[in-house]
């Protein structure tokens, strides 16, 4: 990217949120979900903008600062924009019922990104812990940063490991260790 700005923004249900607008380095065109998953790789998932949009360029104000309130809209979509498929497994299953009731939605397709439909670090925070309960994996929140969709998480939680580690029984010793 040549350059980017970040802003804190209030949602439609009234949580803060990251927004993110990006003027991209070179002619191509990149969506929302390509520039989710290049900052999900170099930031902190709390640093990662809920919303990214790319745009030409930055409008600035007189004195070359960038004026935030000239910035484009950025609304996250109000319902699900995948293929609307059924899910093919029971992982997918329960994974789009898991992301259904953490965004809000009637009903979410193995397809649907969960950033697209108004999903952010909280969110993400909230629907792991669930995803973690229902499955039993060890799930990073990062896992939900590049693996945006139930189909794409389900794949992921296939290789996930279990999330209590083995016990293994102590050595004893003499003393007990401090």
């Amino acid at each position: 990217t040549r350059s980017a700005v970040a802003v804190r923004s209030d949602s439609g249900s009234g949580e803060a949120q990251l927004v993110g607008w990006v003027v991209p380095a070179g002619r191509r065109e990149l969506s929302s979900r390509e520039l989710r998953s290049f900052v999900a790789r170099r930031l902190p998932a709390h640093m990662v903008p809920s919303l990214i949009v790319p745009v030409d360029s930055l409008p600035l104000t007189a004195h070359g600062k960038v004026d935030f309130s000239a910035l484009p809209s950025a609304s996250p979509a109000g319902s699900p924009k995948g293929t609307g498929r059924a899910p093919r497994s029971a992982p997918e299953e329960i994974l789009c019922a898991l992301f259904a009731e953490s965004l809000g939605h009637e009903e979410v397709s193995p397809d649907d990104d969960f950033f697209e439909l108004g999903g952010h670090s909280l969110l993400a925070t909230r629907l792991v812990g669930r995803i973690r309960s229902a499955f039993g994996v060890e799930l990073p929140v990062r896992a939900l940063f590049e693996s945006t969709t139930p189909a794409a998480l389900a794949e992921r939680l296939a290789d996930a490991g279990s999330a209590r580690p083995a016990l293994h029984r102590a050595r004893h010793t003499e003393q007990p260790p401090l």
